[in-house]
């Protein structure tokens, strides 16, 4: 489920306080999505989380997906 800032989740407790740590990551280039997982893990520890930001991300355009090779990367 995917947690919008609301009167029951602060920003901190949303899926939203999960983009920067993903977007930092990704700072160096692109990256397979399993390595990118492992970088984020101290921020964003449950797997489902993940899946929910990166498909947020996606959506919203923030990110490209190379279906090839397994990667991701900052949508410039």
């Amino acid at each position: 489920m995917i947690r919008l800032p609301n009167k029951l989740y602060t920003y901190k407790e949303s899926t939203l306080a999960l983009f920067p740590p993903i977007m930092e990551a990704l700072e160096t280039g692109s990256m397979p999505v399993l390595d990118l997982r492992e970088a984020v893990r101290e921020h964003v520890p449950s797997a489902t989380d993940f899946i929910e930001a990166l498909s947020l991300l996606l959506a919203l355009g923030s990110l490209n997906l190379n279906d090839d090779e397994g990667t991701v990367e900052h949508a410039r």
